[in-house]
């Protein structure tokens, strides 16, 4: 019988290493899958079947806290040059710099030299402009939670901000004593992209290379703005709705992560002392294009955390309810987003290394007038017909050989 983390299957890992950096043998590698989603690969001659990775795999092992209703909070930095170079409020930042004044260190996520999110940790305030910006595809955190477990040993404040698999996982992986001095952070998450769509796509449409790119670059029009900039030069900018990934990501849905379409660590019990994102639907009074946090304190250390840099001027607080912030953040109240049909094809079609830029071309009308048509057939009450139009768009799916998919 296994006793490693191979039970897990992969339409419930969500990559987040904690098995990686809990085996004592070393026995565990992530890889990259053919989907483009981090997966943990076992190495039977080394595996001792100690059961240590299946402790520590919050699919297996974690369990919802028992909290009391967070605080919530609209929220945002004080310092205007923060505020307009984060994706939001600039709150993680003024986190970071509440941790690095008391001497600790910060673990985030930043693109590394291949254009790949990967979790670091800094020390000093000039590094953490890079973890500023969404980053809406898998991070890497290799040794990471080895490394927060021997500094926060040796007594060091530690913040952690991530995916909530990534802090649920991180927080499993300490006991007791590194717990009290690791504040976890995590991010209302919509969902995690295939990295490998994301390569595809970048190279595709970026061939010379990218100088720097964002997924969320702000105006003053408050519109959602990809823009890149390659290495010749040459500026791209798009609507999210008009950019291919992004379309593919957060309309048709068939490049998320399978467990991300039934995520357990989203709702209202969150497993960070905070949780941050930002303020869809933020009322009136508060909005502004510059960029508004919603904050949800989940335990009496993210209490501390905010309560502290409120009162060293670093942060406006402006106290709401939480119903407010879920009205335009639905993964506050749950964590599914239901998996098309047509997702299956499309990635296999993807591993296969048909285009990125092709499929998106081949699939996108066609998904597109299927919404429309399900819109009104929904609406109309006219639920029988649907089981009929799924048959006969996934017939046209299949139907790939003449155009080379």
């Amino acid at each position: 019988m296994r006793r490693n983390i191979e039970i897990v299957t992969n339409e419930r890992c969500t990559g987040c290493a904690g098995c990686y950096n809990a085996c004592p043998e070393g026995a565990i590698e992530m890889i990259l899958s053919n989907e483009g989603f981090y997966r943990p690969i076992v190495d039977r001659s080394r595996c001792t079947n100690c059961g240590f990775c299946i402790g520590k795999c919050p699919e297996l092992s974690w369990e919802t806290p028992l909290l009391s209703p967070p605080r919530v909070y609209a929220a945002w930095s004080r310092d205007d040059a923060v505020r307009l170079s984060s994706t939001s409020g600039g709150i993680f930042s003024e986190l970071a710099r509440g941790i690095l004044d008391a001497g600790g260190v910060v673990a985030g996520c930043a693109w590394n030299k291949n254009w790949e999110p990967e979790h670091f940790l800094i020390q000093s305030w000039d590094e953490v402009e890079k973890f500023r910006g969404s980053k809406y595809v898998p991070s890497k955190i290799g040794k990471a939670f080895r490394t927060i477990r021997e500094i926060s040993e040796k007594g060091r404040e530690v913040l952690f901000c991530g995916t909530p698999c990534q802090v649920a996982a991180l927080g499993l992986s300490l006991s007791q004593k590194q717990r009290e001095k690791v504040l976890l952070v995590d991010l209302i998450c919509h969902g995690v992209p295939s990295l490998r769509a994301f390569q595809q796509y970048r190279d595709e449409l970026f061939p010379e290379g990218l100088k720097s790119y964002w997924f969320r670059r702000k105006s003053n029009d408050a519109s959602l703005n990809i823009r890149a900039v390659t290495q010749s030069e040459r500026l791209y900018d798009s609507k999210f709705k008009k950019d291919p990934f992004m379309r593919a990501f957060l309309e048709d849905h068939v490049i998320m992560m399978d467990s991300c379409h039934d995520c357990r660590y989203q709702g209202s019990i969150r497993p960070g002392d905070i949780t941050v994102g930002d303020f869809w639907g933020v009322p009136k009074q508060w909005s502004d294009w510059r960029g508004v946090s919603v904050i949800l304190t989940n335990t009496l250390e993210g209490n501390k955390w905010i309560d502290l840099l409120q009162s060293k001027k670093n942060i406006e607080l402006r106290e709401t309810s939480f119903d407010i912030a879920a009205s335009g953040n639905p993964k506050l109240l749950s964590g599914v987003v239901p998996k098309p049909f047509w997702r299956t094809v499309f990635m296999r079609q993807l591993s296969q290394g048909v285009p990125f830029m092709k499929l998106c071309r081949y699939y996108s009308p066609v998904l597109k007038l299927y919404r429309q048509i399900a819109f009104f057939l929904t609406r109309w009450r006219q639920g029988r017909v649907l089981p009929k139009l799924k048959k006969l768009i996934l017939k046209f799916f299949l139907k790939n050989k003449k155009d080379g998919l």
